[in-house]
């Protein structure tokens, strides 16, 4: 199984990230300040973390910021 790295906290990667989840995939969200996810964590059992250690442990990234960003 893919492991799936979300770039980006907002509501669409909290979205992506809670479906690639209860699809199966092994999933880790990444943000600037991994500790504001906490709540996120705790509620969804997603590992949160920094992009670059999300991108490194991840088979797959998907990258869900603004365009501005």
């Amino acid at each position: 199984m893919h492991k799936i790295g979300v770039i980006g906290s907002a509501v669409v990667g909290q979205t992506l990230a809670q479906g690639f989840k209860k699809h199966g995939y092994d999933v880790r969200i990444a943000s600037r300040t991994p500790a504001k996810l906490a709540d996120f964590a705790a509620k969804s059992g997603i590992t949160a973390a920094t992009f670059s250690d999300v991108a490194a442990w991840s088979d797959v990234v998907v990258l869900a910021v603004k365009g501005t960003a």
